[in-house]
């Protein structure tokens, strides 16, 4: 599969960083530091990722998604209720699993999602 054609999809939370790379399935976590966010950029930069999915929780998002503009790398950040109803939607989880999934479970949709948006712009 081309490097281009990879997505990804992060969740970050207070003290770390779940990264999916799809469709390959890679995952990777990293410390929510300011070191662990610039080695997530780094690390992205050689993937050659199409899209990057952030979804936008709390606040803890954002330097990571600022570190990533920086970068130069195709962020989006996502609203929360919108990947619940696509990942609702492709059939790819129940409404009761949904309360239940995993960040890498998670980063994997955000993945998912990210393909799907980029497919339609």
């Amino acid at each position: 599969m081309e490097p281009a054609s990879t997505c990804v999809g992060v969740v970050v939370s207070q003290n770390q960083m779940s990264v999916i790379e799809h469709p390959t399935g890679m995952e990777r976590i990293f410390p929510n530091t300011s070191r662990g966010i610039a080695a997530l950029a780094a690390h992205l930069q050689t993937v050659h990722p199409r899209a990057i999915a952030v979804e936008s929780m709390g606040g803890d998002q954002w330097p990571v998604v600022g570190a990533l503009i920086d970068a130069m790398l195709p962020v989006i950040v996502v609203n929360p209720r919108r990947v619940r109803d696509f990942i609702l939607e492709t059939g790819l989880l129940t409404h009761e699993a949904t309360f239940s999934i995993t960040n890498a479970i998670e980063a994997g949709m955000l993945a998912r999602f990210a393909e799907t948006l980029r497919a339609t712009v």
